[in-house]
């Protein structure tokens, strides 16, 4: 099975990367089943705003949505997956984490491997 768990649209706020954020949430979805997905998070920086029409488009086309942000912490970026509100950004990342933990999502390293970023 096929997924894809990090993911930016143009709601995605404070990205440095240029070819982030350039579609709308719909389109990554449909694009998202033509690679042949299965299931789909969107995770924009530091917002939750494209969730709804991602969501209305996963149904559509028969994806699983999962839904997401990527938060940006005081070290580093943390990904949000199954969470039901937005988690505010700028905090101390144990404090996110239990945040996500609260909602019943998952929290992930962003970047861990990514030397160029601070952190996460």
């Amino acid at each position: 099975m096929r997924a894809e768990l990090h993911c930016h649209s143009i709601y995605s706020r404070g990205t440095k990367v240029p070819i982030e954020g350039l579609n709308r949430p719909r389109e990554i979805v449909a694009h998202a089943r033509k690679l042949g997905m299965k299931i789909l998070a969107l995770t924009d920086h530091d917002t939750m705003e494209g969730v709804r029409e991602a969501m209305k488009e996963a149904r559509k086309l028969g994806i699983l949505l999962v839904p997401g942000e990527e938060v940006s912490t005081q070290q580093g970026h943390v990904l949000a997956l199954g969470i039901t509100e937005p988690v505010k950004s700028g905090r101390d990342i144990l404090e996110t984490i239990e945040d996500i933990h609260e909602q019943g999502g998952v929290a992930i390293a962003a970047h861990p491997f990514d030397l160029r970023r601070k952190g996460c």
